[in-house]
């Protein structure tokens, strides 16, 4: 959804202008998402968060509940979804569940502590990750 893979997805000719694309770019969106026609661009992307929101909490629910089918249903919809799904196959599918959800996990636990960033571990890897006491240390 609201993605446009080319031209001739939006019923424009091969020679059709840059404002030609945007105008019925900007009709196709407002009309999946059950806007006027009039409506803003601010609540163009108010509209498109709520349902990129929607999808993400959907996604994140059949992942909680190893549900793979649904999983690959909503991953399908996006873009790079089916080469995620040629990887993640049913059988890899409850290990990447628990790699995201302790990804999440690690994450809360990050922000609980005043942690900001992301830890990089691994051989060699730099840890981006500063406490409050450490990015004051740095300032001085």
């Amino acid at each position: 959804m609201h993605g446009i893979a080319n031209i001739t997805d939006l019923n424009l000719p091969k020679n059709a202008t840059r404002m030609q694309i945007r105008e019925a770019a900007r009709k196709r969106n407002t009309e999946e998402l059950g806007l006027s026609l009039n409506a803003t661009d601010q609540q163009i992307m108010d509209a498109l968060q709520k349902t990129n929101d929607a999808k993400r909490a959907r996604i994140d629910a059949a992942i909680e509940s190893g549900d793979y089918e649904n999983w690959t249903a909503l991953r399908a919809q996006d873009p790079q979804g089916n080469q995620l799904i040629s990887i993640i196959t049913k059988d890899k599918f409850q290990k990447y569940a628990e790699m995201l959800l302790d990804e999440k996990k690690a994450d809360a636990l990050a922000k609980e502590l005043g942690l900001s960033g992301k830890i990089k571990t691994g051989c060699g890897a730099e840890m981006h990750m500063q406490g409050k006491e450490n990015r004051n240390r740095m300032k001085r």
